[in-house]
């Protein structure tokens, strides 16, 4: 079963997050496998609330945030050794890739993003469970849904952009 759209980009701090993947949790089976790893064994956390340092960016790009691959439970992990100390996850099939996004220091967030690049019965529901929540809870600005923290920090001229560096005519604005 394939997806129409199967990409959400958003901007939003820790305490829009939460309140939008709690009732997916509710909704559906989901843990949390971190795509960093130094050990053959990934980090799996059950709940968006243990995800550590959530809407926090440790870099000034939004590609370089933390990303986690949302699945169900059962799901078969695959880690392949990068080199001596490193170890990646393999992107889950029938999972959807949750880049977190986050705050910059204390005036730019960079977007996030919710994504599946396969439409099996799994990620297709999940991916649909996410759209609906984004959707009743956060707000549509141009191609971004924002939320309620996010966009307070856009009203208040704070950044909201895909890099720190970027110029701020790339930003994310309500005109």
């Amino acid at each position: 079963m394939a997806t129409m759209n199967s990409k959400i980009l958003f901007f939003a701090t820790r305490n829009d997050l939460i309140p939008v993947l709690n009732p997916v949790e509710n909704e559906r089976e989901i843990i949390y496998v971190s795509t960093e790893a130094e050990t053959p064994n990934p980090k799996i956390y059950r709940t968006v609330s243990e995800l550590p340092e959530l809407g926090i960016a440790p870099y000034d790009s939004a590609v370089n945030c933390k990303v986690y691959f949302m699945c169900h439970p059962s799901s078969d992990i695959k880690v392949k050794r990068v080199d001596r100390s490193c170890y990646a996850v393999d992107q889950l099939f029938n999972s959807v890739a949750f880049s977190t996004g986050g705050l910059w220091g204390k005036g730019v967030l960079l977007y996030g993003s919710f994504e599946s690049p396969f439409g099996e019965d799994y990620a297709s529901r999940l991916m649909k469970s996410l759209r609906g929540a984004v959707r009743k809870q956060w707000k549509k600005i141009k191609a971004y849904y924002v939320g309620e923290e996010a966009e307070k920090m856009l009203d208040s001229g704070k950044r909201l952009t895909i890099a720190a560096q970027s110029p701020r005519e790339y930003d994310l604005s309500k005109v």
